[in-house]
């Protein structure tokens, strides 16, 4: 009984460090795709503006 309650408390542990892990990654990927398009539509104003 113990050894499985000790399991169990392995695996939800995992779950938890995997959903960090995981909602880390996504706020990165998220981060750097608002970078990326703020970027690209900086370099996209100044383009219109020099070939005006």
């Amino acid at each position: 009984m113990h050894k499985r309650l000790a399991q169990k408390a392995g695996v939800s542990a995992a779950q938890v460090e995997m959903r960090k892990l995981i909602s880390d990654t996504l706020n990165r990927m998220t981060w750097n795709f608002g970078l990326m398009t703020l970027v690209s539509t900086i370099v996209m104003v100044t383009a219109m503006f020099l070939i005006r």
